[in-house]
């Protein structure tokens, strides 16, 4: 089993996510949160297989979470799902160590794609 955590401040997008990605049968989503500093808390207790970061989340950014969680777990695979699609936040995650990056108006199957890659080891940009 693929054990997802998902952390973005836009619950709707989050719940779509997850909905979207029921149907994939190795999938399963452990955890939520709507911010870094409790995404942090939780993603260290639930060991998930492969973190889902949004960049902009009110107390912790993705990017700094990123940092955060890569210092004391890192061979955690992180997936960034953005809206930014720039050259230089790239450049800044791979410099952390995250392990892809994707737009957020990716269609499902790329969605899917990354998350997989990410997880066995590849890396998704």
């Amino acid at each position: 089993m693929i054990r997802i955590f998902i952390a973005d401040d836009q619950r709707m997008f989050s719940q779509g996510i997850m909905a979207l990605l029921e149907t994939e049968k190795d999938f399963v989503f452990v955890g939520s949160s709507i911010n870094g500093n409790e995404a942090y808390e939780q993603i260290v207790v639930l060991n998930p297989s492969i973190c889902l970061l949004d960049i902009n989340m009110p107390e912790m950014d993705g990017i700094s979470l990123s940092t955060k969680l890569k210092s004391v777990l890192p061979n955690l695979p992180i997936l960034i799902l953005t809206t930014y699609d720039n050259p230089q936040f790239i450049r800044n995650l791979l410099a952390i160590g995250v392990n892809g990056y994707l737009v957020k108006n990716a269609p499902k199957s790329e969605l899917i794609a990354a998350i997989r890659s990410v997880v066995s080891g590849e890396s998704w940009f």
